[in-house]
């Protein structure tokens, strides 16, 4: 029974990418879509493999050579185990508490336990995917500076099948930690988006701590190895269990299902009485008031705005780049000294302004709101259809949360940066004309992907929101545009033409945002009139 369920589950995921036709069947994916998703998922696998090869490579220099393997692989594996508990919490969530077939599975002559092992066992694949894609890398560094030693190859191949077992229990367990709290609580929403924050800002801060002392850290440990060893014992057992060490790697491993065997035991006994809990609605007290006369679009924008706020998994996925704006500008302005010391030791004389437009305008990327707007209206979309509301309307409206949302974060970080580093006048205004022209261009790109991959089949909000084809397509062509853009600016800016290129690149951003808003307003309106759910 289990096996049928996360095969089950797993066609579910992968089927949902292409929809299904008329009989309910899932269609095959076309050679094109097989190539865009391709391109897709090794752009990400070359972002995460890239990170990985860039800690493993700093922390390797520093530690292999002197003995300290151990110490190595502690570190790497604690990095891979954070970043997979961090980016399956809110996953788990979903998949063990939001899937809209829980109900009907439990009505089956189905095991409450089976259903929680499947979920888990879903998120578990997800996660070894990321495992590999960081710890593969980080073995073959470790490798390459140890001229091939076999110990911490095996060992960290063997600690690395285990990693994920524990993270993906833990993980499971904040997840059945935040629905226990959803449960007690009004506002969950905005609960849900600050642990949200706070995990992403523990996270950054761990990994920026990391790397801004990864240069002293060689010569401190082979001064301190024995202090080291001492003040971290989590480092040293992991890292000696990476080294095939018998009792640390016996321990190890008995850790790592024991902590999966009490999340399954906590959950599954809890279970049904989270699912089936009767969370009830708010009351309101009706007042009579004068009605006000809206337009179409006004009303469908509300509309658009409320499930946007409404979502704490919408607001945290599709508008982190909100986050990473005002941490640009934050970061920018307390290491002002340091940044602007180094740009005078440079011989180029490169220019501040365009260097930090460029890191505006690559931070705005992570912004995708729009692109699941329409996915999100799922098997309600008759409703739409059956008012009578012109399409033009209704794809406008799905721009609208897009851009009132990110607008004031671009706006105020511009305005953080253009004051602390004394911008020109010139300047002053690029800086905040081009990371709002790209603003309203990922908008109108995101409704037009959604348009041509829309996604009304799924399981749980997570699927549309992280796991589509527009969603994934939309960021990956706003990145690469954002570094083209970006690294144009920074061209620009070594030969003293920064601001020929911002207004260059301000028009550019501005007659694609103009041929965009046509193609939204022409073709992706017949198309979406002939859209089924």
């Amino acid at each position: 029974m289990i096996k049928a369920l996360v095969l089950n589950r797993l066609r579910s995921t992968f089927g949902s990418l292409t929809g299904k036709n008329k009989k309910g069947e899932y269609k095959k994916p076309s050679a094109a879509k097989l190539v865009l998703f391709g391109i897709l998922y090794l752009y990400l696998a070359a972002v995460f493999i890239g990170m990985a090869v860039m800690i493993s490579v700093g922390l390797g220099i520093s530690l292999i050579p002197i003995g300290a393997s151990w110490l190595y692989f502690g570190i790497m594996t604690l990095l891979a185990f954070s970043l997979i508990f961090f980016l399956s919490i809110f996953e788990t969530k979903s998949e063990l508490f939001e899937c809209k077939d829980n109900e009907l599975l439990l009505s089956m002559p189905i095991k409450s336990g089976h259903i929680v092992i499947s979920r888990i066992v879903v998120v578990l694949i997800y996660n070894y995917i990321i495992e590999l894609v960081l710890m593969l890398p980080a073995i073959a560094v470790y490798a390459v500076i140890s001229g091939g030693e076999p110990l911490g190859i095996i060992g960290g191949l063997v600690t690395s099948a285990f990693t994920p077992i524990a993270a993906t229990a833990l993980s499971s367990f904040v997840g059945y930690a935040i629905a226990e709290l959803s449960k007690r609580i009004k506002n969950k929403t905005f609960i849900n988006l600050a642990l949200s924050l706070g995990f992403i800002g523990l996270y950054f801060w761990g990994y920026e701590a990391l790397m801004s002392n990864v240069e002293g850290f060689g010569a401190y440990i082979e001064q301190n190895i024995s202090t080291v060893t001492g003040s971290a014992p989590i480092l040293y057992y992991i890292g000696k269990a990476s080294m095939l060490s018998p009792l640390p790697l016996a321990l190890y491993c008995v850790c790592c299902l024991l902590v999966a065997l009490l999340a399954y035991l906590l959950i599954a006994r809890r279970y049904i009485a989270i699912i089936t809990a009767n969370r009830g609605a708010k009351r309101r007290v009706y007042k009579a008031s004068a009605a006000k006369k809206r337009s179409a679009l006004i009303a469908l924008s509300r509309k658009e705005f409320s499930r946007f706020t409404s979502s704490a998994t919408y607001m945290i996925n599709t508008a982190i780049g909100c986050v990473f704006e005002i941490a640009i500008a934050v970061f920018a302005l307390v290491k002002r000294g340091e940044i602007m010391s180094v740009v005078k030791e440079l011989p180029l004389g490169i220019d501040i302004a365009p260097v930090m437009i460029a890191a505006l305008l690559v931070a705005s990327s992570a912004i995708t709101i729009s692109s699941c707007a329409l996915s999100l209206e799922g098997k309600s979309l008759w409703i739409l259809r059956s008012m009578p509301i012109n399409g033009k309307d209704v794809l406008i409206s799905k721009t609208v949360p897009h851009i009132l949302v990110s607008a004031p974060f671009s706006i105020l970080s511009s305005l953080v940066l253009a004051i602390g580093f004394g911008f020109s006048p010139l300047y002053f205004i690029l800086a905040l004309l081009l990371p709002l022209s790209a603003t309203v261009l990922s908008a109108i790109l995101g409704v037009v992907m959604n348009v041509a991959f829309p996604k009304f089949v799924y399981e749980n909000e997570a699927q549309p929101i992280k796991q589509s084809a527009s969603t994934g397509l939309t960021m990956l062509i706003l990145m690469a545009f954002a570094l083209l853009l970006g690294g144009g600016l920074f061209v620009g800016a070594i030969f003293s033409l920064g601001a020929v290129v911002c207004i260059l690149e301000l028009v550019l951003l501005s007659v694609i945002t103009v041929m965009l808003y046509f193609i939204m307003i022409g073709p992706c309106v017949k198309k979406y009139e002939t859209l089924n759910a």
